[in-house]
Order: structure tokens, then C-alpha cells, then sequence
């Protein structure tokens, strides 16, 4: 299973059982103040059934209406999943992990339909688009 979702950023709260991410400004589009311009923004996603205690590669692409070269790339990412203790009594395909990835000052240079791609060990979990629009085009 997968889930996606852009928002205006995210950020780390301490609770007593530890720390949780707190999305802020979950948003379904974006609104630059002026297109071409910079916006900021984050995306968080979450991949159940993964294997644990091996390392796996994470990939973030984000794509210009009608490009082939990312906008942004975030290169591989390894990342070594260690069991935590409250997933421990959970079935393997509910196990999973959660990143949150900010990204700030990105120049938007036209409006459309942008899209993010999530790679997972060198496959596609699939394109998000999200409209973008300026309050204003210069």
C-alpha cells in the first residue's frame, strides 16, 4: 500500500511515546504568489509490506507540465528500515515507513499540472499531480 499527500511543510513534535509528524497545510493545489516565482512545499508518503532490516533506495522526482527532466531530483536515497517496537505485532504487509521531504524556494516557471514520481527501489510507485496556478502571471 501507498499514500501521498503535498502540504505547506511538516514538522516534528516530542510525545510522550515519542516523536510524530505533524503535516501542515495539507494542499490539494498550489498558489504561488506570482508564476514564474518561487514556492515552497513538502510531500509526505508512506510504503507498507516493506522488508525490514535491509536497505532500500528512494527516489523523489518532480516534473514541469510537459518535461522530461526533473525540476527536482533527489537522487537515491538509502535508507536502512529497522523495526520499531509498536509495528512489531502488526502483519508484514501493514509494516511500513513514513517521509517527509521539504523542499523550499522551488522556481515555477509556467502554470499547469506538475507531477511528483516516487521510486522504491528502482520502480515507479506511480506520478501525483497537483495544479499549479499563480495568484498572479507576470
Amino acid at each position: 500500500m501507498f499514500n501521498f499527500i503535498y502540504s505547506e511543510s511538516v514538522q516534528t513534535e516530542i510525545t510522550p511515546t515519542g516523536q510524530k509528524p505533524i503535516i501542515i497545510g495539507p494542499m490539494m493545489n498550489f498558489k504561488p504568489a506570482f508564476i514564474p516565482g518561487n514556492f515552497s512545499f513538502a510531500v509526505t508518503f508512506s510504503i507498507s509490506g516493506v522488508t525490514f532490516n535491509q536497505d532500500h533506495k528512494i527516489q523523489y522526482l518532480f516534473f514541469a507540465p510537459g518535461e522530461n527532466q526533473p525540476l527536482i531530483d533527489s537522487g537515491e536515497i538509502l535508507v536502512n528500515v529497522q523495526i520499531s517496537s509498536d509495528q512489531e505485532r502488526l502483519p508484514e504487509y501493514a509494516r511500513g515507513i513514513q517521509i517527509n521531504m521539504d523542499f523550499r524556494n522551488i522556481i515555477f516557471r509556467k502554470e499547469g499540472d506538475y507531477e511528483s514520481e516516487i521510486m522504491f527501489n528502482g520502480d515507479s510507485l506511480g506520478r501525483f499531480p497537483i495544479p499549479v496556478y499563480g495568484i498572479e502571471v507576470i
